[in-house]
C-alpha cells in the first residue's frame, strides 16, 4: 500500500488534492552529463522555489480573509509559497515509489538484463522494454548509470527504437540520450536515405549528424505529402535542402503544424523563401477561427511583420489577464508580456490607454521594419 504524505494546508485549500506536475523536457541528445529530476527545471523554476522564506502571516491573510483586497505584494507571496509547497509535495510523492534511497535503479537488477550476440529487432525492443521496467522509480540520472552502457550496445539499424525511447515519459530517456552519444553512426550515411525511409523516427539523427542533403529524396518526398503536424526536425531537415521546388509544399505543411515561432524561424534562414507570404496565411487563418492560445502565438509572429491587429490582439488578451497574473513560478508574466508589448510602440500607459490609442491611431501607424515599431507619420522623424 502506498501512503500519502499529508499535503500542507494552502495547498490542500487551494487545490483540493495533491497534484504532480511531471514535466521534465525530453531528453534527445541532452546537454547535461549528470543531473536529477529537481535539477531538470528550469532556472527561473529554482530562483522562484529558492528566495526568501515568505511570511507565513502575510500569505494567511491573502487565503483565509475574504474581505481583504489582496495587494501584488502579498499575491507575489502568494504565487512563491505555494509554488515552493508543490515542489516539496512532489518531491515527497516520488521518493515514495524510488526502488532505492539514492534515487538510482538497482545495478544488480539492470546487470542480469542482456542482449544476445547479433540481435534481431525483436530481441532490441524486448531488451528496452526489460530495462525502462527496472528503470521505473528512478529519479536521479548520470552517465555512469549502467543503463546507459546497456543501451549503447543498440545495434545502429535499430537506432530508431533508442530515438523512441528518448521521448514523453519513458524511464530511459536521459539514458537513451547518453547512449547515442557513444554510439558510432558512421556506417548508416551511405545508408540513411533508405533507411529514413522505412524508420521516419530517424529524422531526428538526420539533424543531428547534418545528413540533410544524403537523405534529401526521403526528405522530398515526406514534405510533398504535406503530413499534419509534421515535426519540428523536418522543417530543420528541409530548411537545410533550401530547395524552392519544395516551398509551396513546405508552405502547406506550416500552416497544419505547430510551434509556429520555431517554424518561422526556420523558414527566416531559408534563402528567397517567402516568410511574409506564410505568416501572412497564418494570421489569416487563426486571427478569427484559432483559439485564444493559438491567436496569441500566431500574433506574436504576425506583430513582427507588420499586422496591426496582431499588435491589438496581443493589448487584447494582455487587458483580459490582469495585472496580477503569475504562473507557477511566481513570475508575474504580465510584467513581462506588457513589457514585450511596449517594445512595439512609442506611446506609454495603462493597457487601457494602449488600447485606446492604437484603436484611434491604428489607420495612421506605420510599421518601420528597421526598428519594429508601429509609428505615426510625426514619430517616424525621431527613429
Amino acid at each position: 500500500m502506498t501512503y500519502w504524505p499529508a499535503l500542507p494546508a494552502a495547498l490542500c485549500l487551494l487545490l483540493g488534492s495533491p497534484a504532480i506536475a511531471d514535466d521534465e523536457p525530453d531528453a534527445l541528445f541532452a546537454e547535461e552529463a549528470d543531473k536529477s529530476v529537481e535539477e531538470a527545471q528550469p532556472q527561473a523554476d529554482a530562483e522562484a522555489l529558492g528566495g526568501d522564506d515568505v511570511a507565513e502571516d502575510a500569505v494567511a491573510e491573502v487565503l483565509f480573509d475574504e474581505d481583504a483586497e489582496p495587494t501584488p505584494e502579498a499575491l507575489r507571496q502568494r504565487a512563491q509559497a505555494l509554488s515552493r509547497e508543490l515542489q516539496e509535495v512532489q518531491t515527497e510523492l516520488r521518493q515514495l515509489d524510488m526502488p532505492q534511497g539514492n534515487g538510482r535503479a538497482p545495478v544488480g537488477l539492470i546487470e542480469n538484463i542482456t542482449l544476445p550476440d547479433n540481435p534481431t529487432r525483436a530481441d532490441c525492443e524486448v531488451f528496452i522494454e526489460e530495462l525502462a521496467e527496472a528503470t521505473q522509480g528512478q529519479n536521479a540520472f548520470s552517465t555512469n548509470d549502467p543503463q546507459v552502457q546497456k543501451l549503447s550496445q543498440i545495434p545502429p539499424e535499430h537506432i530508431d527504437l533508442l530515438i523512441g525511447a528518448t521521448s514523453g515519459r519513458s524511464p530511459l530517456r536521459y539514458h537513451a540520450s547518453y547512449a547515442m552519444r557513444e554510439m558510432d553512426f558512421s556506417n548508416m550515411r551511405s545508408r540513411i536515405d533508405t533507411l529514413l525511409r522505412d524508420q521516419p523516427a530517424l529524422i531526428g539523427l538526420v539533424v543531428n549528424q547534418g545528413w540533410a542533403l544524403d537523405a534529401r529524396d526521403a526528405i522530398r518526398d515526406k514534405i510533398i505529402q504535406r503530413p499534419a503536424n509534421l515535426g519540428m526536425a523536418w522543417f530543420q531537415a528541409a530548411s537545410e535542402l533550401n530547395d524552392p521546388a519544395l516551398y509551396a509544399a513546405i508552405h502547406d505543411c506550416v500552416l497544419q503544424a505547430r510551434n509556429y515561432s520555431q517554424v518561422v524561424l526556420m523558414l527566416e534562414s531559408m534563402a528567397d523563401y517567402d516568410v511574409e507570404r506564410t505568416v501572412s496565411a497564418l494570421w489569416l487563418r487563426n486571427r478569427v477561427e484559432g483559439s485564444s492560445g493559438t491567436r496569441y502565438q500566431v500574433a506574436l509572429i504576425a506583430v513582427r511583420f507588420g499586422y496591426v491587429d496582431a499588435l491589438e490582439e496581443l493589448v487584447s488578451q494582455l487587458a483580459q489577464r490582469g495585472s496580477y497574473y503569475y504562473n507557477n513560478n511566481g513570475e508575474n508574466t504580465y510584467d513581462t508580456q506588457r513589457a514585450m508589448v511596449m517594445r512595439y510602440i512609442d506611446y506609454s500607459g495603462s493597457v487601457q490607454e494602449i488600447a485606446r490609442w492604437i484603436a484611434e491611431h491604428r489607420d495612421e501607424l506605420v510599421f518601420d521594419h528597421v526598428t519594429q515599431r508601429y509609428l505615426l507619420p510625426e514619430q517616424l522623424e525621431r527613429f
